[in-house]
């Protein structure tokens, strides 16, 4: 964040730096909490050996240092999945990190559909609105409020701090705007696939809608021909009928001209 300051001099006023653990600091990180005793959600818990080598093997990054937020994601999905019914978690209870963190990015979406009450299109649409902003070229962006919350939508205003209450996004208030980033970059993969999704999704909505309204307008195209060839029908049968009718008559006629003929003979 502080490589942002010099194009935003008060982003760091709002804004907490967390700088990234070492390998000790990441350890600890890691087995303390886990082992507090107290009111929380479950019970303390451990780590084996082989699950901590574990964990700090799949988080280091390029430089060999942890950072903070990603560390956050893995340990508190394993408390809330693992450890509710395991006290010692053993390293093939933990799932791939990219599992973890696509797990992190879809519950917390699928918690704004539940909290909002959300119908499925209502979810879509105000997903990807969000969403299609956040990563440009590979990269996290910082999008301005105003293209999150459109036109001061409460409801969009309300999912967008939930996202923030939830982790997914952070909240960088600076001078006279107010910017939201995604969270971590270990969330780019996931945000990418689901927009992908989201994409195909919309194109094959519009396709069928557009096919939709191609057989409409083939129906309505059939009506008139069927409709025609009606009307040419009825117009040939009352031409046959005044056509049968005219030349019963002139039969009629010319026999009783042939009958008057011979009675003159």
């Amino acid at each position: 964040m502080s490589l942002l300051s010099d194009y935003f001099p008060d982003i760091l006023k709002n804004d907490f730096f967390l700088l990234p653990l070492n390998e000790t600091g990441a350890k600890s990180a890691i087995v303390q909490p886990a082992q507090k005793e107290g009111n929380f959600r479950c019970e303390s818990f451990r780590f084996d050996d082989q699950a901590i080598v574990h964990l700090l093997t799949n988080l280091v990054d390029s430089n060999g240092l942890y950072d903070p937020i990603q560390l956050q994601i893995v340990c508190s999905n394993i408390e809330r999945k693992i450890a509710v019914s395991k006290r010692l978690i053993r390293k093939e209870d933990i799932p791939p990190v990219g599992d973890i963190t696509r797990d992190f990015y879809l519950e917390c979406w699928k918690g704004i559909q539940k909290e909002f009450k959300l119908t499925d299109e209502e979810y879509e649409q105000r997903r990807i609105a969000i969403i299609e902003n956040l990563v440009v070229g590979n990269s996290r962006n910082l999008v301005l409020e105003k293209l999150l919350i459109a036109d001061n939508n409460k409801l969009d205003e309300s999912i967008v701090k939930s996202l923030v209450k939830e982790g997914l996004l952070r909240r960088i208030p600076t001078g006279n705007e107010t910017y939201y980033q995604l969270i971590h970059d270990r969330l780019i993969p996931p945000l990418d696939n689901d927009l992908l999704e989201l994409t195909v999704k919309q194109k094959e909505k519009t396709e069928r809608q557009q096919r939709e309204r191609e057989l409409v307008k083939t129906r309505k195209r059939l009506r008139t021909v069927y409709g025609l060839l009606v009307l040419a029908l009825l117009a040939l049968v009352t031409a046959g009928y005044f056509w049968f009718d005219a030349n019963k008559s002139k039969n009629i006629a010319d026999k009783e001209k042939n009958k008057a003929d011979s009675l003159r003979i």
